[in-house]
């Protein structure tokens, strides 16, 4: 009989985790006839599996072994449609920023040219 499907690791409390069910309806339309067949048996298998306690999560397990029938490029895609995105800057907040980053620049090149005239070297533009 084939060998027990290890578990999965489990994610940290809290972690990010792709839904399975949402993997499978993304991944099931990418793939060719023969692969979708392994997939649809490797399902059935691991609800086998799960009925029979032979492992404790059909989600776990398919998280672990759905990469190697449908492969890794396919899955890592379908996962990465779901992954979590950092909300991207709005254009105001961005346009403070740069005015910020503008006034530190303007600020040092005073603190420079101060300290430049207080060492006698002279801060003008004519030293070019």
């Amino acid at each position: 009989p084939p060998a027990a499907t290890p578990p999965a690791p489990r994610a940290a409390p809290g972690a990010w985790r792709p839904d399975p069910k949402t993997i499978l309806t993304d991944v099931v339309p990418m793939l060719d006839d023969a692969t979708r067949r392994n997939f649809c048996k490797l399902i059935n298998e691991l609800k086998r599996k799960r009925d029979a306690g032979e492992i404790p999560s059909l989600s776990e397990a398919l998280l672990a072994e759905g990469p190697a029938v449908v492969g890794r490029e396919i899955w890592q895609a379908c996962v990465e449609k779901q992954r979590p995105r950092a909300p991207a800057p709005d254009a105001r907040a961005q346009a403070v920023e740069r005015q910020r980053a503008e006034m530190r620049r303007l600020e040092f090149r005073g603190r420079l040219e101060r300290d430049l005239e207080a060492s006698g070297r002279g801060g003008g533009d004519d030293d070019d």
